[in-house]
């Protein structure tokens, strides 16, 4: 048969496609006992319906027609939380683990502003005040390991409670720009700022603190946030916070943030 494209499609950066308007909206319908808003992708190799849970967004059932096969995909779980052992990679015995990989440079430094302004590529956000429960704040470059050519950046401020902060910069980000409007609930808007919450915030709010160890003291709480913010310019920024935040912090953090490029 004629499958199409050996690689897998994305569904989660599909089913924002075509919430932006790129399939047939089939309305609102209960889809396996949830309110679900349906939408239809026809190409030259695959015709695809995804029900989405119209209180989350996220697939509840999917259904893939090609030549001679139909796959139905459903029972999606996306609050499992997964063991960091399962991602950890050991050096075998007897070898020793080196921080240079192929001849990227891992190790993360503390830049200043005025670094990143010169060097930088792209615009770069960073905390620009100490905030209410937080030491002075402070940035980290580094190579980003999914892309070499590219610097990954780290806006951190250590929390006098342990609600540490940790935003991070990469290129990949730009272009999750559709995704973080259209999933997720918008919670704040402010000169110019868009910040969102909801969605996968556990797993990406883990992600961000977790690309900070050694910068900020050990241990993720349970009660963990995340924000993802669309700043003035259109820069994505995704947050990972050790705590939750209230209205007024939030506010205060998302008034800090000053783009280096914009002195």
């Amino acid at each position: 048969y004629d499958m199409g494209p050996a690689k897998n499609p994305d569904m989660m950066a599909m089913l924002a496609g075509m919430r932006d308007g790129n399939a047939e909206k089939l309305g609102l319908e209960n889809i396996d006992g949830f309110q679900a808003y349906g939408y239809r992708s026809l190409s030259a190799h695959n015709d695809i319906t995804i029900w989405a849970d119209a209180q989350t967004g996220y697939p509840v059932r999917i259904e893939i027609v090609r030549p001679g096969q139909k796959i139905i995909q459903q029972d999606f779980d996306f609050s499992t939380e997964l063991d960091d052992s399962l991602f950890l990679v050991e050096a075998p015995e007897g070898y020793d683990l080196e921080k240079e990989i192929v001849g990227i440079t891992l190790d993360p430094k503390t830049v200043t502003k005025e670094h990143v302004a010169q060097t930088a590529t792209r615009s770069v956000y960073v905390i620009d005040t100490t905030l209410s429960w937080t030491k002075k704040p402070f940035i980290i470059e580094s190579t980003d390991p999914s892309n070499p050519k590219e610097k990954l950046y780290l806006a951190i401020a250590v929390g006098n409670d342990g609600r540490h902060v940790v935003i991070g910069q990469s290129i990949a980000q730009q272009d999750l720009k559709e995704r973080f409007r259209n999933q997720g609930n918008k919670c704040l808007e402010v000169d110019g700022f868009t910040v969102v919450n909801g969605g996968p915030e556990k797993w990406y709010s883990k992600t961000m603190l977790a690309s900070a160890e050694g910068m900020i003291p050990p241990g993720i709480s349970e009660d963990r946030t995340g924000y993802a913010i669309e700043t003035p310019d259109g820069t994505i920024l995704v947050i990972g916070i050790n705590g939750p935040l209230t209205e007024d912090e939030l506010l205060e953090l998302t008034l800090s943030l000053k783009s280096c490029q914009a002195d």
